[in-house]
């Protein structure tokens, strides 16, 4: 699929207590989870982090590239994601999601339509890590970026974009619990 996949790796992990994608589960390092379930949907991997953000040792064919913008918020991860990808559409999700559904990712390709983003809303949230943008919104997003400060969250930044939102009972079949969007803030 002429798909980029994006984890988003470059959070402080405070709530964790220690770094999430090198944190050990099941066996192997958190990052690997979904990088593997993304190897099935995506002809392009990428891992997005700040330069002292301990990784494990990647796949060869996974790219990593260094946050672009010197603020710690989602949205620059992001934004680095969308304008590293060479693909023009682009999945991204967060480190701690290591339980992602390829199908659910195939399905949410085919929701997209004249939208520039395709986002699930689980538990009552838009879910943004856990969405499919086109990589052309990069410019848009960045133009925001440029023009708050503060930074608003992301669930805000990304309903300035036009959404196909797919609320649960459109996911529901495909994910019948959600595990494809919990993520881990705790090491337990």
């Amino acid at each position: 699929m002429n798909l980029t996949g994006a984890v988003l790796a470059g959070g402080r992990s405070r709530r964790f207590g220690q770094p999430k994608a090198t944190y050990e589960w099941h066996g192997k390092p958190m990052l690997l989870y979904p990088l593997e379930a993304l190897a099935e949907v995506c002809s392009e991997r990428l891992v997005v982090a700040r330069p002292d953000t301990p990784l494990p040792a990647l796949p060869n064919e996974v790219r990593l590239c260094y946050d672009e913008f010197p603020f710690q918020h989602p949205l620059s991860g992001l934004l680095t994601a969308l304008r590293r990808a060479s693909c023009p559409l682009v999945f991204v999700c967060a480190v701690d999601m290591p339980c992602l559904q390829p199908t659910l990712i195939r399905w949410m390709v085919e929701q997209l339509g004249e939208a520039e983003a395709v986002v699930p809303e689980a538990a009552g949230r838009l879910q943004p890590l856990h969405a499919l943008y086109r990589r052309e919104v990069a410019s848009h997003l960045e133009e925001t970026l440029h023009a708050n400060q503060p930074l608003p969250a992301l669930q805000r930044v990304i309903r300035t974009l036009h959404l196909r939102i797919l609320v649960p009972s459109e996911w529901h079949p495909l994910d019948p619990e959600g595990i494809s969007f919990r993520n881990w803030n705790t090491p337990d």
